[in-house]
């Protein structure tokens, strides 16, 4: 259904005029025209937070276009992410799946679905684990060395590591979580050193108190 694209026309002015065309033909006949695209091939690293840079084409469709409506599920998975922009609608973007009767339901936004999977991830991880198991062992502080800490995670999975853990990167590993670990848990991680100070190798955990603050890293 692509016209050719005239003398000196820029991609997105002939996007654009041919998009516009079908809009004007709508709007004189009171109807409806639902037009199927397909993406591209951009992940979603490359889209800098915008679900649409996935479409095909130039910023034209968009533009001479009512409405954008997007759907985008990766390989295997049953959930759905369904992006939808328009002149009269609000922009949002739900996670959605499909019933036995091939109907639609959303489950939540995307941002809140992102935010139950980080927090699902958090709390599964092994060194979150070690690290509330040790706090309720301790008092609610723990100190000790990478390797210490390794030993402790041991005890937890005596049949073998969900990770492969190594002392020389257990810290980046703890700095990876540590903001987690305040947001969520309220626990605080310190770097400290045997002859006093908190530049050194060794771990410190604790509680700050026994109410969880409010905030959010999300």
């Amino acid at each position: 259904m692509r016209s050719a694209s005239a003398y000196g026309e820029s991609m997105y002015a002939h996007d654009y005029r041919d998009i516009s065309t079908l809009k004007k033909l709508a709007d004189e006949l009171h109807i409806a025209i639902i037009l199927i695209h397909h993406t591209n091939k951009m992940k979603d690293r490359d889209t800098d937070g915008d679900p649409f840079a996935k479409i095909s084409g130039t910023n034209g469709l968009m533009a001479s276009a009512d409405c954008i409506f997007l759907l985008d599920r990766k390989r295997g998975e049953q959930e759905v992410q369904f992006a939808f922009t328009g002149r009269k609608i609000r922009c949002d973007n739900w996670t959605i799946s499909q019933n036995d009767d091939m109907t639609w339901y959303k489950i939540g936004t995307a941002e809140e679905e992102a935010h139950k999977k980080k927090l699902k991830e958090y709390n599964n991880n092994p060194y979150v684990i070690t690290i509330k198991h040790l706090l309720a062992m301790h008092n609610g502080d723990w100190s000790g060395s990478s390797t210490k800490f390794i030993e402790e995670l041991g005890k937890l999975y005596p049949n073998g590591f969900p990770i492969n853990p190594n002392p020389k990167n257990v810290g980046k590993e703890l700095n990876g979580i540590s903001a987690y670990l305040k947001a969520i848990d309220n626990i605080v991680h310190l770097y400290i050193n045997p002859n006093g100070g908190t530049n050194g190798r060794s771990h410190r955990f604790y509680y700050i108190s026994k109410k969880r603050e409010q905030t959010s890293i999300y």
